[in-house]
């Protein structure tokens, strides 16, 4: 099983005039044409920003951390576009694996992922301590990775707890709350970070200092 749930912010809508040398009938009907165009436009792009979920990714890394450049990171809804997949990559049968992709602008962007199909469960609340890089972990490894502002790792060590997480009938995430603890290359500085997404687009309550930290 894999679904992906995709959405966009409204752009900006170009005007085309109609040619000048258009009969004043066509150039009627070309306008009522085109202003019902524009109100499915509106219509349609309202229905889609409306039904974006809300998320917030908050991270800190020490000076020489790679992912976040060393630097406190917060990254909030809404944003430009957003992915975001499920997957039933193993037994029993249900989400194993999650994933949100978000673009706000041109390198400003996140990819979060979590996963626990290689230890053949299912997404749950839990203590995962050893994790690897998400979706290739071995098979007995918990899956995360964090990626944003274009840089990656290529392979993680690290560990995250799943505080609360509530899936659909559907098997869609509805609600994933995540504290994490990622290191670059296994044992680059640690990067510490709270993941929370809730698809009904609820706003997030704020978070405390305490709240923030990783699993380990």
């Amino acid at each position: 099983m894999s679904k992906r749930i995709v959405g966009w912010a409204p752009r900006a809508h170009h005007h085309l005039s109609p040619a000048s040398s258009m009969g004043a009938g066509l150039r009627s009907v070309h306008k009522a044409f085109l202003a019902l165009a524009l109100l499915l436009f509106f219509v349609t792009v309202s229905v889609r920003a409306d039904a974006q979920p809300s998320f917030r990714l908050v991270t800190n890394g020490p000076v020489g951390e790679f992912v976040s450049e060393g630097e406190p990171r917060r990254f909030t809804s809404p944003s430009r576009t957003y992915f975001v997949d499920v997957f039933d990559r193993s037994s029993p049968t249900g989400t194993d694996f999650f994933r949100l992709q978000v673009t706000y602008e041109a390198g400003v962007s996140f990819n979060f992922s979590v996963g626990t199909d290689a230890l053949n469960s299912n997404l749950a609340a839990g203590t995962y301590l050893q994790a690897q890089r998400a979706p290739f972990a071995s098979p007995g490894f918990s899956g995360l990775e964090l990626s944003m502002l274009g840089n990656g790792c290529n392979r993680i060590a690290g560990s995250f707890v799943i505080h609360s997480v509530r899936l659909a009938a559907s098997q869609d995430v509805e609600n994933i709350d995540v504290s994490f603890t990622q290191r670059c290359e296994e044992n680059g500085p640690p990067l510490i970070g709270r993941f929370t997404y809730d698809a009904s687009g609820e706003s997030i309550p704020e978070l405390g200092p305490y709240e923030t930290a990783g699993a380990v």
